[in-house]
């Protein structure tokens, strides 16, 4: 940052560039104050997401040293910070989305499929419980809804089974030491869909035995697709196109991501029983909101503030035992 300062001070004192003030990127020469309108104008300008952490909405403190900068410099200077490298991302200007995409479906209560979609807070969908036994777990919220996103997915597809399984490279699913290993949470290994390779085994929904089987990942690829959907299980985990996935992302340790939201179940139970709650948080409002919910985002945030280091690799060793290429 010493070295970021003292080269803006360094520029600042060139003759080449005037001083104007009026903040609104009238043209590329125009030097600060640069209004937050400005900034963010040109943060989404160079592909950088108004939710990163130096987003000039959330971050306006970080930007007052560039008001010395000419819009284009400062535009320059964004553009460095995008990764385009594929399932990586800078964080300082890019969001991890971690979804399943619109057309990804999961089993209902009604006995019939539906579409990420078509999904509502209050249906059931086919689930594992902690006991090992496949239940019907409600969705009481969503912890991101993004219609209209096109987002970046791991494609896997695994053996005798003509339905791939779509979701981010953060998202979290579970690999069985052996084809012969009962589902359990006591057995299963929570991996990210990044860290799979052809070779591993993930558990599959069996339709004929009313089980999970545990079947080889044949093909691994990256898919675009429309749509960025995560709901949450009273469970914590659900069948997605046919296999197991967890709700969460980011954090791979099942036990870990699902402890923060119980206070959110409780009332989750408050609200199922007592219509006072129900009137206080209405399920509709949530619903219809778009984006990541703010309960989800605001642990997020406290991870960061601690420096948790989200989408770090877990169960390395595992990764490599239980691979059968």
């Amino acid at each position: 940052m010493i070295r970021h300062k003292r080269s803006i001070h360094e520029k600042a004192q060139s003759p080449l560039y005037k001083k104007l003030e009026s903040g609104e990127c009238s043209h590329y020469f125009e030097r600060g104050p640069h209004s937050i309108g400005c900034l963010t104008k040109l943060w989404t300008d160079v592909g950088c997401n108004e939710e990163a952490h130096l987003s000039p909405t959330k971050r306006p403190d970080f930007w007052t040293d560039f008001d010395i900068l000419t819009v284009g410099e400062v535009r320059e200077w964004m553009a460095g910070l995008p990764d385009h490298s594929g399932f990586t991302y800078n964080p300082n200007c890019q969001v991890d989305d971690e979804c399943f995409p619109g057309r990804a479906t999961v089993f209902t209560s009604e006995g019939n499929r539906k579409s990420m979609s078509e999904l509502r807070v209050g249906d059931r969908v086919l689930a594992l419980d902690s006991h090992g036994e496949l239940v019907f777990s409600e969705v009481i919220l969503w912890l991101d809804r993004r219609p209209s996103a096109e987002e970046l997915y791991i494609l896997l597809t695994t053996e005798d089974y003509s339905e791939p399984l779509s979701l981010s490279a953060d998202h979290v699913t579970f690999i069985a030491p052996s084809n012969r290993t009962a589902a359990t949470f006591s057995t299963m290994i929570p991996v990210f869909a990044k860290d799979l390779q052809p070779g591993h085994l993930i558990h599959r929904y069996d339709p004929a035995t009313g089980s999970l089987v545990a079947r080889r990942v044949t093909n691994v690829q990256e898919t675009k697709d429309l749509g960025a959907y995560a709901p949450l299980t009273v469970e914590g985990n659900l069948i997605v196109d046919g296999h197991l996935v967890s709700c969460y992302a980011l954090q791979c340790r099942q036990y870990l991501a699902h402890l923060p939201f119980a206070p959110y179940r409780f009332l989750h139970t408050l609200r199922s029983y007592i219509p006072l709650f129900e009137n206080v948080f209405p399920v509709q409002q949530e619903q219809e909101d778009e984006g990541m919910h703010w309960y989800a985002s605001a642990w997020y945030q406290v991870g960061q503030w601690f420096r948790y280091p989200f989408g770090k690799t877990c169960y390395p060793r595992e990764l490599h035992l239980y691979h059968y290429p």
